[in-house]
């Protein structure tokens, strides 16, 4: 079931290439990979592959299920949806790679090899650019998506007014959330906190680390009922439940207890419980996870 949510304000703080024996049929240098620096992004007729130093992504074709091509200011980026599995058919763990650094002209170029070579339509997406800073949200496949609100006449009676879904304004993929917190504990707004890494970004690269929205209440909502969620508090348990914030995987290497000390950010006692890939924070009211 899906369920959107108005928001009425966002602040944020913020050639040809040999492989082997192999000949690409494409080379873009100086191509950005989200999380990563820039590097050389080659298109072949049995993969992706995108390399910076010792650093390397590759898809091999048959994963690739979606495309899509968009355009920022004078840059073009790519979004290319991969599948776990090797079969199309199967519905296998998903994820996104985003490419920036491409010329806008590029678009009819990569169309071509999509098609030809991997037999997927490279869409072309446009984002909403009024500058909007309110819109409605909704989550699906794991992503949290912003798109414009508009109001129009209504199609039976064009004197009513009516609110209507536009372009996307951003999304986020929730496996980069670290935590959904009520900041302050307001009840109208959610703080998105993102994974911070400094091993994958390149020196001086800003990150964003958080993202705070205003959720308006209900207008004949009783603020003094905290029995009832306000739409905030919808919003932040769909996050927390898409996000897997609470989930943990593999074994515990080692753990101490929240009585051994306390923090000073975040503020307060938690439980350290380190695992392979990350470290988790357990406290009575929050979680947090960090790769």
């Amino acid at each position: 079931q899906n369920t959107t949510h108005r928001i009425t304000s966002i602040h944020t703080c913020y050639t040809s290439y040999t492989h082997t024996t192999k000949i690409m049929a494409s080379q873009w240098r100086h191509i950005g990979l989200y999380g990563h620096s820039v590097g050389t992004f080659a298109l072949s007729d049995d993969a992706l592959q995108w390399k910076s130093g010792s650093t390397s992504k590759i898809a091999p074709a048959k994963a690739i299920t979606r495309a899509n091509f968009s355009v920022f200011g004078p840059t073009g980026h790519l979004v290319v949806q991969v599948s776990s599995e090797k079969d199309k058919g199967n519905k296998g763990d998903k994820y996104e790679l985003h490419f920036d650094g491409f010329r806008p002209t590029d678009y009819d170029k990569i169309k071509d090899i999509f098609e030809r070579m991997y037999n997927i339509e490279l869409e072309r997406k446009s984002f909403c650019s009024s500058g909007a800073s309110f819109g409605v949200s909704d989550i699906q496949d794991g992503k949290l998506t912003f798109f414009e609100s508009l109001i129009v006449p209504d199609e039976d009676d064009p004197d009513v007014p009516t609110e209507t879904t536009g372009e996307q304004i951003m999304s986020f993929d929730l496996k980069e959330v670290s935590q959904c917190v009520l900041p302050g504990n307001n009840r109208n707004e959610i703080e998105l906190q993102f994974h911070e890494s400094d091993a994958t970004m390149e020196a001086g690269t800003d990150q964003l680390v958080h993202i705070r929205f205003y959720v308006p209440p209900d207008a004949d909502a009783d603020m003094q009922d905290r029995d009832t969620l306000t739409p905030a508090e919808h919003l932040q348990k769909r996050i927390m439940e898409s996000a897997q914030i609470k989930s943990t995987t593999g074994e515990i290497i080692a753990e101490f207890s929240e009585h051994q000390g306390t923090f000073l950010t975040p503020r307060g006692r938690y439980n350290i419980e380190l695992y392979d890939s990350y470290l988790r924070l357990r406290g009575a009211k929050y979680d947090y996870r960090t790769k």
